[in-house]
C-alpha cells in the first residue's frame, strides 16, 4: 500500500520529534551507564538512521528502506533508555532494547528492495524475533539464576549463530548477484555483513573464559554508526546516474552512427551488456540492429526489459540487467 505525501511528512515529523526526546531524556538519564564519548556515538547513531530513513523514504517512497531504517534508530534510542534511573523509562528500555537487531537485520537482507526475497532470510528474521523478543526477556521474568540465566546464555548463543547466518546470507546474495547488483549494494552490503559478523562476535564472546575487552563492542558501535551512509552514498549514485542519463540526452542529438544508441545507453546505465531491441508492429516482434528477432526475458531472468512507448504506442525495448 502506497503511503501517501501527507502520512509521510505526519510520520517523518513523529520520528523527529520522538528521537528529539528520547536524545534529551538519555542525555539527561543516562549518564550513570554510559561514558561521554559512548553517548556522544549513541546518539549520533540513532539520528544516523532516522535521518538516512527520512531523506530515502522521501527519495523512493514505495520503497520500505526508509521506514525500516527510521525504525531502527527509533527502536535503538528507546533501547537506551535502560541505562535511566527512571524506573518506568529504565523498564521501557530493558523491554526494547534488543529490537534494533531485528529491524537491522531485516533492512540489511531486505535491501536494496525493502523486502525479504528468499525463506532463509524471513526464517533468519522471524528467528531473530523470537530470540531477542522473547527469549532474552526471561531474565527479566524469571530471575537470573537457574533457568532464567541459563535461557539468557542460550539467548546470546543463538543471536550469535543468527547474526553470524545473515551475515553468511549477505555474502551469498553476493556471490549470486550480477555485474550490476553487486556495483549496486556495495555500499550497504559489505559493510553490513562485516557489523553484523562483529556483532556474532561479540556475542559469542560472553562464552570465552577470557574477556576480549571493549574493542569489539567498540568496532560494532562505529561500524553501526556509519552504515545509514552507506545508503546514502547508495542515493547518491542514483542521483549521479539521473545526472548522466540527462548528460545521454545531449549526447544522443549527435548519435548518428550505426550501433552508437546501444553504446551510448549502455554506458548512461553502466550496464554494458544492456541490448537494444526495436518492435515491428506489423510482423509483432522485436528485431536488432541487423533484423533479428530478439526476445525479451521474463520470469526469474537476472535480466529484464523496460519497454520504451512514445505517445502510448509501443517503440522498442531495453534489455538490461535487472539491478
Amino acid at each position: 500500500m502506497r503511503v501517501t505525501r501527507g502520512v509521510r511528512l505526519a510520520l517523518g515529523l513523529a520520528a523527529v520529534a520522538i528521537g528529539g526526546g528520547a536524545s534529551t531524556l538519555i542525555l539527561t538519564e543516562a549518564r550513570a551507564g554510559f561514558s561521554e564519548v559512548e553517548l556522544a556515538v549513541s546518539v549520533l547513531a540513532g539520528w544516523s538512521f532516522i535521518g538516512s530513513g527520512l531523506l530515502a523514504w522521501t527519495r523512493r517512497p514505495e520503497n520500505r528502506t526508509g521506514p525500516l531504517l527510521m525504525l531502527v534508530g527509533l527502536t535503538f534510542f528507546a533501547g537506551l533508555l535502560n541505562s535511566a534511573d527512571h524506573d518506568a523509562l529504565n523498564t521501557l528500555g530493558a523491554w526494547v532494547r534488543p529490537l534494533h537487531f531485528v529491524v537491522f537485520v531485516y533492512v540489511l537482507l531486505a535491501f536494496p528492495s525493502g523486502r525479504l526475497d528468499s525463506s532463509l532470510a524471513r526464517g533468519a528474521v522471524i528467528a531473530a524475533f523470537l530470540d531477542l523478543a522473547l527469549l532474552y526477556h526471561a531474565p527479566l521474568v524469571i530471575g537470573d539464576d537457574g533457568v532464567g540465566g541459563t535461557l539468557a546464555d542460550a539467548s546470546f548463543a543463538l543471536s550469535a549463530v543468527l547474526f553470524l547466518t545473515a551475515s553468511a546470507l549477505l555474502l551469498r546474495r553476493w556471490r549470486a548477484g550480477t555485474e550490476a547488483w553487486r556495483r549496486a549494494v556495495a555500499p550497504v552490503l559489505w559493510p553490513g555483513a562485516l557489523t553484523l559478523a562483529a556483532l556474532a562476535f561479540f556475542n559469542g564472546s560472553q562464552f570465552l573464559s577470557h574477556p576480549v575487552g571493549p574493542a569489539p563492542m567498540w568496532a560494532f558501535r562505529i561500524a553501526f554508526a556509519a552504515i545509514p551512509l552507506a545508503f546514502l552514498a547508495v542515493l547518491l549514485r542514483i542521483r549521479l546516474a539521473r545526472a548522466s542519463v540527462a548528460e545521454l540526452v545531449v549526447e544522443l542529438e549527435n548519435t548518428r552512427a550505426q550501433g552508437a544508441l546501444r553504446h551510448a545507453l549502455a554506458r548512461a546505465l553502466s550496464d554494458p551488456t544492456l541490448e537494444l531491441a526495436y518492435w515491428l508492429p506489423g510482423e509483432q516482434r522485436y528485431v536488432d540492429i541487423e533484423g533479428q528477432s530478439v526476445e525479451l526475458p521474463g520470469g526469474d531472468e537476472p535480466r529484464t526489459a523496460t519497454v520504451v512507448e512514445r505517445e502510448g504506442v509501443r517503440v522498442a525495448a531495453l534489455v538490461h540487467d535487472e539491478a
